[in-house]
């Protein structure tokens, strides 16, 4: 942002990203404007910690497009499946994952790992200044729902909202929803 001019900024994260903004938005307040925290955590549990071992365990171990289809059993719910064009969608993916000259290395999910693992700001969050929305999806395995209601609730003022029939790829699985939703909400903030 600074090499680039810009004091402050409007936050979207998601995933390991809303771990960024919130982290943003705790150590340089005065540079964002307002932030929407997708499929956030403050911390992690037992089951979010085994999730992220095991994720590291598979791309360690699974061919490229196993390790795809893996996640993707992860990141969307029964409706996505149920949806012959996101089927196919998810079809190509593991295509695509199976011949990707250049996926992500193994130090790089371990990095990314350890980063989500590490993370707690549980009883940072009460000095978030900024409007936030904490937003999601209730079916998320991955992120569950006590882990936006948790945040929320730790930010003075954030509003949540918790999509039904959607996981944590909320975004896709609700895009009707969630674009406008969303563009609503920052331009109120």
């Amino acid at each position: 942002m600074d090499k680039l001019g810009i004091k402050q900024a409007r936050v979207v994260g998601c995933s390991l990203g809303s771990v960024i903004a919130q982290q943003l938005a705790l150590r340089h307040p005065e540079k964002v404007k307002s932030m929407i925290l997708m499929c956030t955590w403050a911390r992690q549990d037992r089951f979010g910690l085994y999730t992220w071992q095991h994720l590291m365990k598979a791309k360690a171990n699974m061919r490229p497009e196993d390790f795809m289809q893996w996640i993707q059993m992860l990141i969307f719910t029964k409706p996505w499946f149920d949806n012959d064009d996101c089927w196919n969608n998810m079809q190509q993916g593991l295509k695509d994952a199976a011949t990707n000259p250049a996926p992500q290395p193994l130090h790089a999910t371990e990095a990314q790992s350890a980063a989500a693992m590490t993370h707690n700001t549980l009883n940072e969050l009460k000095n978030v200044k900024c409007p936030t929305l904490v937003i999601g999806g209730k079916d998320d395995t991955f992120t569950p729902q006590w882990m936006g209601k948790e945040v929320a609730a730790a930010i003075p003022g954030a509003d949540l909202h918790l999509y039904d029939n959607a996981g944590h790829a909320f975004h896709w699985e609700q895009m009707g929803d969630f674009n406008p939703r969303t563009t609503e909400w920052l331009l109120k903030h």
